[in-house]
């Protein structure tokens, strides 16, 4: 059986560019297939509303355009690509991830990526002093940091979940969340 969806493309884009201006800073995610409207699709529209666009792997980076910078969410335990742009962020969850990306000769800029209740590729409070070292040591430049709470759950939650990481980041880098509506997202 094919399934065969219609959008409205001036309504959808309408609403894209409502919940870009209801959150500041908002940073696009477009990985795997572009949620069926494909990833080369949706890349032109994500790099009007960002200047960053996050994608899922290393190798769906190619479809970013030139003059937007690339987010990797998901850690890479093996050779980056070697077309990858230079101004590629990857993601580092742990000092396996550090050890990763040097022993491939990466010498980039990282989102640390902190652990929620997903539990998902996340540092650990106990270990996070131990994976900022390594990130320096390996001479990494940390570009902030992500925490991606559940899809499903209480908001409360994950507002609480987040703000109890905020004393040990660096006060002037980004924290990238996900999952928050705009009203989650102005609280936090």
């Amino acid at each position: 059986m094919t399934i065969r969806l219609a959008v409205n493309e001036p309504r959808w884009l309408a609403h894209v560019q409502g919940v870009a201006k209801s959150m500041p800073g908002l940073v696009p995610v477009v990985k795997g297939n572009g949620y069926g409207f494909r990833r080369w699709n949706l890349m032109p529209l994500a790099g009007q509303l960002s200047s960053e666009i996050a994608v899922g792997t290393v190798f769906e980076v190619r479809d970013i355009p030139s003059n937007v910078t690339p987010i990797v969410l998901t850690p890479t335990m093996t050779a980056p690509p070697k077309n990858l742009p230079l101004n590629t962020v990857l993601t580092v969850g742990s000092r396996h991830h550090v050890v990763a990306l040097t022993s491939a000769g990466w010498s980039g800029d990282v989102i640390v990526k902190l652990q929620s209740s997903t539990l998902r590729y996340g540092v650990t409070k106990s270990n996070f002093d131990a994976l900022i070292a390594d990130v320096r040591n390996a001479r990494f430049t940390i570009r902030g940091y992500a925490i991606h709470p559940p899809l499903e759950g209480d908001v409360n939650v994950w507002l609480k979940e987040i703000t109890s990481w905020l004393s040990l980041l660096d006060a002037s880098l980004p924290v990238y969340v996900s999952h928050l509506n705009a009203d989650a997202y102005m609280r936090l």
